[in-house]
């Protein structure tokens, strides 16, 4: 019988960064270089969302030879009050 492991994450993962010196860069963030342009998205969420995809290519590596499947999807924005806390402009906010 085939099994699959679907692990949801975002297309923000992109801007997603893993620093290994950092006890919880989920919580803490990490610093944005100031040549680079802020995102609307806080550090800590593209970081996780990265480790969920780079999770689910491991979990595909030791499951290879089951029938048990790895997903990692990214379900589009969808309203939701994730960014409630986020700075963006107000335009951004109500396509959301």
């Amino acid at each position: 019988m085939a099994s699959r492991v679907v692990i949801v994450s975002s297309s923000l993962l992109k801007s997603g960064q893993i620093d290994m010196k950092s006890k919880d860069f989920v919580k803490d963030g990490r610093e944005i270089p100031a040549v680079k342009k802020k995102g609307f998205a806080p550090t800590g969420y593209c970081d996780s969302k990265l480790m969920n995809m780079l999770t689910c290519r491991q979990l595909a590596l030791h499951l290879r030879d089951t029938n048990v499947t790895t997903y990692s999807v990214s379900p589009g924005f969808c309203r939701s009050e994730l960014g409630r806390n986020v700075e963006m402009p107000i335009f951004k906010k109500m396509l959301m």
